[in-house]
């Protein structure tokens, strides 16, 4: 980097230059300009969302990554500041108080948080979304603001509430079957359904859990069942 100044010299204007070597300053420019591309590329291409928002009421949004549209239907300038819409707004009032227990006590303890809720997009539709934070604070200890990352999780949400009716039916079936149905490890029954319980003469599972099959099966029988159990 070379800077000049003209200065007099009797009846003549004499230029002095001054040369400094540059070349650390310019690589960790260049350094820099390569993290910050690489970084504006990643946000671009989340599957999600990061943020960095007040922790306040309105969960005034300071940065939002571009995956907010995708998300939210807004764009990331509309929740900037609040200046089209306020992040919190867009949580189902049903569950705005979600995790603010779990939030609290992660910026007490500095740690981070794990919280899930659903959201209205833009288009009224109803999101489950995961959302992982925490806390960013100042040398003095005092909280600045919230950085973290939000993703939708309908799809596993689905698979969940699909499971649990799956379970639900099969228990139902299992339950209102008229064949005595046992459920057993390593011989050690874990389940008996109502039509297994008055087949052998019990009146609740309880009697029967940790009890091995085999208590209720006469012993000419124990080596034909071990050995067919064994395919």
């Amino acid at each position: 980097e070379a800077r000049g100044q003209d200065i007099p010299f009797g009846n003549r204007q004499l230029r002095i230059l001054t040369a400094v070597e540059i070349t650390e300053r310019k690589l960790a420019e260049i350094a820099l300009a390569e993290s910050e591309r690489t970084h504006a590329t990643l946000m671009a291409n989340l599957p999600g969302v990061a943020y960095r928002c007040l922790y306040d009421e309105s969960w005034t949004m300071l940065f939002v990554s571009d995956g907010c549209e995708d998300l939210t239907g807004f764009k990331p300038a509309d929740l900037i500041n609040n200046k089209k819409v306020e992040y919190a707004s867009l949580v189902h009032p049903a569950d705005r108080k979600v995790g603010k227990n779990e939030i609290e006590e992660a910026i007490k303890n500095k740690t981070a948080f794990e919280i899930q809720y659903r959201i209205i997009s833009v288009d009224k539709k109803e999101k489950w979304v995961w959302e992982k934070g925490q806390g960013v604070f100042s040398k003095e200890g005092k909280l600045l603001f919230l950085e973290g990352f939000i993703t939708d999780i309908g799809d596993k949400k689905q698979f969940e509430l699909e499971l649990k009716r799956s379970r639900e039916n099969y228990k139902s079936l299992v339950d209102f079957s008229p064949d005595g149905v046992i459920i057993h490890v390593d011989g050690i029954v874990k389940f008996a359904n109502p039509s297994a319980l008055k087949m052998i003469g019990v009146s609740d599972l309880e009697a029967l859990e940790n009890t091995a099959v085999s208590e209720f099966i006469l012993e000419e029988y124990h080596e034909q069942v071990i050995e067919r159990t064994k395919r």
